[in-house]
């Protein structure tokens, strides 16, 4: 494991745990039980296990991540549709959602550490000897470009995802079956 590497092991293991324990409590207010946290923590440690590995299977490109998404909503909000008022449920969501891209959010930090390591974030033909695709556009072609435009938008599409799932889900448990 390389120092890239190393850094990002470390800050995905910071954020997840200082993470985990916000949004536990959320999860349980929206649960309506007034459980202990410790079975939210840890299940919210396991989602952000799983969210790591499927991002890097993912090779940075965080396809698979994203997908993750449609599987955490449905599964919350079966979990909240009978528990949690649908305003709750929302909330509850999008900080889920918001948890679950920490994983892709932390590329960000590799333009940090691609400059300590003496590259030119925003050099197009740094881009390419990094790997970036050349035509893309600019700014999407640099190092510091890609990889915020990559973690930003899998943490857009995650949350978006998520949300949206939680709330078809909740608005079908609270009609009334004829």
């Amino acid at each position: 494991m390389g120092p890239v590497e190393i850094a990002l092991a470390v800050a995905n293991a910071l954020a997840g745990l200082a993470c985990a324990a916000l949004v536990a409590g959320v999860l349980r207010d929206a649960d309506g039980r007034r459980a202990r946290l410790l079975p939210y923590f840890a299940a919210l440690v396991g989602v952000y296990l799983i969210e790591c590995a499927t991002l890097a299977m993912g090779m940075t490109i965080p396809i698979l991540n994203v997908g993750l998404a449609l599987a955490w909503g449905g599964i919350l909000g079966l979990r909240l549709r009978a528990r949690a008022s649908p305003h709750a449920a929302l909330r509850t969501s999008l900080f889920f959602g918001l948890y679950s891209s920490l994983p892709a959010m932390s590329l960000m930090l590799v333009p940090a550490l691609a400059s300590v390591g003496g590259w030119h974030v925003l050099s197009a033909e740094d881009g390419a000897l990094f790997g970036i695709p050349s035509w893309l556009p600019w700014p999407a072609h640099t190092i510091l470009g890609f990889y915020v435009g990559l973690a930003a938008g899998a943490a857009a599409l995650k949350s978006l995802i998520t949300v949206g799932i939680v709330r078809l889900v909740v608005s079908r448990g609270s009609r009334p079956h004829s």
